[in-house]
């Protein structure tokens, strides 16, 4: 996924079928519908040589439609028409563009061979845990776990635990499960017991947490 940087185009048919996501988005729709869009979203991106920056959202809220409404078999399509252009420009897209392309695409079926570790790269690549905000970060980092990135190197994880170690206080009992999301079920890396303890104590003084996310963060610890 990493490349060279972005050029001019691609972004007008994109930005037509996301138009049509609202509509799409309502009660009421039919998945023929749905199954339509999809179709032709995989046939624009099959036609679009290179997509700018702006491509790259319009590319992003369209994965994220596909993964929340149409069927598994059209969002895996849409994924591997989508992949050529995620392997030539997404690295220098903003940073919760990468991380929201990252979550979607993670979550589809039949994840091809040899994505994670070209995922990963993009994330090292694109300096998000430098300059990026530190919830697109954590959404990032938990597509790469999803993906089943191992990070032999060690380039990212102990990184992002450092990070979020260092921002605890800043994020919301939300992002905190997200955080913890990020090492849940990792083959190599856990979040330790320093993060934990800091989002234990920081947990203590939040007076209201939503029951789901209060299930979740004690499967977490």
């Amino acid at each position: 996924m990493v490349g060279g940087p972005l050029v001019e185009g691609g972004g007008s048919s994109l930005y037509h079928l996301v138009q049509r996501i609202n509509a799409l988005s309502r009660p009421g729709v039919v998945a023929a519908d749905v199954t339509r869009f999809m179709q032709d979203a995989a046939k624009s991106l099959g036609t679009t040589q290179r997509l700018d920056r702006p491509g790259y959202a319009h590319l992003g809220s369209i994965l994220q439609f596909s993964s929340r409404f149409a069927q598994p078999e059209d969002s895996a399509v849409l994924v591997r028409c989508s992949l050529p252009h995620l392997e030539a420009g997404l690295v220098a897209a903003d940073d919760t563009v990468i991380a929201s392309i990252l979550n979607s695409v993670s979550k589809a079926p039949g994840i091809e061979p040899g994505l994670a570790s070209s995922a990963g790269e993009t994330v090292r690549a694109s300096g998000i845990l430098e300059t990026g905000r530190i919830v697109a970060v954590i959404t990032a980092m938990r597509a790469l776990t999803r993906l089943g990135y191992d990070d032999q190197k060690g380039q990212l994880y102990p990184r992002v635990k450092e990070l979020i170690l260092s921002r605890v206080d800043d994020l919301c009992p939300e992002d905190l499960c997200s955080a913890l999301h990020v090492f849940t079920g990792h083959k190599r890396y856990t979040a330790g017991d320093a993060l934990l303890g800091r989002i234990e104590k920081r947990l203590l003084d939040c007076p209201e947490i939503q029951g789901s996310t209060a299930a979740s963060l004690l499967y977490c610890l």
